[in-house]
């Protein structure tokens, strides 16, 4: 039988099932929904895939939620639905209505015979209109899931951009026409920007004023990741390794073999992690002993690592990707099922990896496996997604995807932009 796909604005993903001969979906597009919430009950109580073509098996309550990893239950709408109380009586019946249509598909063979898949569904329909509404508390926490999240994006030609939670824009003034290729938040008020000419910015008051702070060179820096409050590492072209300890007022030069390093990320157990273009990956301990712990095939355009766990991941060119376990000490390949060159990688959590780049590219791997999908022909820079499931990806022309269920489905966010954005992060994030 068919199932359902949740899709934003054109974008649309398969729930992860379908016809088991020819894998065909029913897609459905939330922007065509006049009610919010009928496209998450599509999601919970349609899709469960498992439930339907499973159904001797997964047919009741307990046993469908153990293998409902498969589904968005990261996003903020699903912590709602799955967590709170009071959502828990409407989720229940749901729950007894989809089994009432696998209870039907069993009976019947799991046919594929439209008019048994019509009378099963009209059965799980009958028992859903019997469910009593979410309560106004719930109601009112879904449609601020459904909000914009705030964004800055950093771009060409010295280009900072806010996006506020209503989904207005607004350019911030600075002091440079740099290419500006990485920023990182620390809550709504502190910011750091790096870019090429050596280029540093920083805000300690929510964007209201930027400081450029001298740096030891002039290469281009291409990555800026934070750890312990204050302290930072950039890194860029011909072995540029900088590290601060005072919130990016002043930069020190950490020496490292003459590789054009690409990406940079702090490790839960207090190490920095630093990509290059020739494929290596190096480890730099408390101790400021540096490693190569890594040398890639292809090149290493970023790194990643999880802000609760040792998990940390590294893509490049020739859709590389790479993981590891242990804090960045190890790493393995692990297949994408593409070619095309990964820009920018994320851990959604110790699970989830998420990762972006040409051609609108979204790789994502997680419990549930590998997914492949794309936002468009834009190439995609940069990328941000939180535990929680929300986050987004810029690119070429300005382009802004917005996603909230972490990362399986993406939709637009215009913005009054053709300039290329090369990095993103949330501001009322605490990283």
């Amino acid at each position: 039988m068919g199932c359902a796909a949740l899709g934003f604005g054109g974008a649309s993903l398969a729930a992860g099932c379908g016809d088991e001969e020819d894998g065909s979906a029913e897609v459905v597009d939330v922007s065509t929904l006049e009610d919010p919430l009928q496209a998450q009950e599509v999601v919970y109580a349609e899709a469960y895939c498992q439930c339907h073509w499973e159904a001797e098996d997964y047919a009741d309550e307990e046993t469908c939620v153990s293998e409902r990893d498969g589904f968005p239950t990261e996003s903020c709408i699903a912590g709602i639905l799955f967590d709170e109380p009071d959502a828990a009586e409407r989720m229940q019946c749901l729950y007894e209505a989809a089994a009432v249509e696998a209870d039907c598909l069993t009976q019947s063979g799991c046919s594929d015979e439209q008019d048994v898949e019509n009378e099963c569904r009209a059965a799980k329909a009958t028992a859903s209109d019997e469910c009593p509404p979410y309560p106004d508390t719930v109601l009112t926490a879904l449609e601020e899931c459904n909000e914009s999240e705030p964004f800055w994006a950093v771009g060409d030609d010295g280009l900072v951009f806010g996006v506020d939670p209503q989904g207005a824009g607004a350019r911030h003034p600075v002091a440079t026409s740099a290419d500006l290729r990485a920023i990182v938040c620390d809550g709504a008020e502190r910011a750091w920007v790096v870019g090429d000419e050596g280029t540093t910015l920083h805000t300690l008051d929510a964007g209201a004023t930027w400081t450029i702070a001298p740096t030891p060179n002039a290469h281009s820096l291409r990555a800026v990741a934070q750890a312990h409050g204050t302290d930072l590492i950039a890194v860029g072209d011909d072995g540029a390794l900088l590290l601060s300890a005072d919130e990016g007022k002043t930069w020190a030069e950490h020496q490292v073999p003459p590789e054009d390093l690409t990406g940079a990320a702090a490790t839960f157990d207090g190490s920095w992690l630093v990509s290059s273009q020739q494929g290596s990956i190096f480890r730099l301990d408390e101790d400021a002993q540096l490693e190569r712990v890594h040398t890639h095939a292809s090149s290493l355009l970023a790194i990643a690592a999880d802000h609760h766990s040792l998990a940390a991941a590294a893509v490049g060119e020739l859709g590389a990707l790479v993981v590891s376990s242990d804090g960045g000490r190890s790493w393995t390949p692990q297949p994408t099922r593409t070619s095309h060159t990964l820009h920018a990688v994320n851990l959604v959590d110790s699970r989830t990896t998420l990762a972006v780049g040409e051609q609108g590219t979204v790789v994502r791997l997680g419990p549930e496996g590998l997914s492949l999908t794309s936002t468009g022909p834009e190439t995609l820079f940069g990328l941000h997604v939180i535990a929680d499931g929300t986050g987004g990806a810029v690119g070429q022309a300005g382009r802004l995807f917005e996603t909230r269920d972490g990362g399986r489905t993406w939709h637009p966010h215009l913005l009054p932009l053709d300039t290329d954005l090369r990095g993103l992060d949330q501001p009322l994030v605490a990283h």
